[in-house]
């Protein structure tokens, strides 16, 4: 019993040291976040950081391989959208509101990928692999929204994929910490998928 005590309390503090490097990591920035500052913010000995992961990279690699990424989020969304019954319309406003909302919900982590994108060449290839994979995906639904006379058989769906999202990247970046975040969120979403809704039509 007592064993499994101390389990238990080593995992909490696992956790715990989890969550607190991904909130600076993601404020500061991966590098210039030392073990230092992690287990200050955390309450505990620099040593434990170490103990639990090694190093800052097995610290990054285990906030990365633990906590959601929004590029799954998205698939989930993308897979249901290829058999909703719903006008292309409000497909496509489902798909950018609930992507939208992913982003901010784990906003750490999407902060946390998008400032290692700019600093690791190796981190920059493997978000950029995910978005094109989510771009590809929604390019799908566009195809079976073609095959039923929703879209045009004169748009590039690749490419109208890529600026479908990726104004919603940039708007999450620049717009997360608002505090008016919702109700601008909205009326961009609704202006956005409005323009590519009649852009798209036949």
């Amino acid at each position: 019993m007592a064993q499994s005590r101390r389990q238990q309390q080593a995992d909490a503090r696992r956790e715990q040291l989890l969550d607190v490097a991904l909130d600076l990591f993601a404020t500061q920035g991966f590098d210039a976040t030392s073990t230092q500052q992690i287990a200050k913010a955390a309450g505990v000995a620099q040593g434990l950081v170490f103990h639990y992961f090694g190093s800052k990279e097995g610290l990054l690699s285990a906030v990365l391989s633990t906590r959601h990424s929004f590029a799954s989020g998205m698939a989930d969304m993308l897979t249901e959208a290829e058999t909703s019954p719903m006008p292309l319309g409000d497909v496509l406003r489902a798909l950018c509101t609930g992507w939208l909302g992913t982003l901010h919900r784990e906003r750490s982590v999407t902060l946390l990928l998008a400032g290692l994108a700019l600093t690791n060449p190796t981190f920059g290839t493997q978000l950029n692999e995910a978005i094109a994979a989510t771009q590809k995906m929604l390019a799908n639904v566009l195809e079976r929204r073609r095959d039923a006379g929703e879209v045009s058989e004169d748009a590039d769906l690749g490419i109208a994929a890529h600026d479908i999202l990726t104004p919603v990247i940039m708007y999450f970046l620049l717009h997360h910490a608002s505090p008016h975040w919702k109700t601008e969120a909205a009326q961009f979403i609704d202006n956005h998928c409005t323009l590519w809704q009649r852009a798209l039509a036949p």
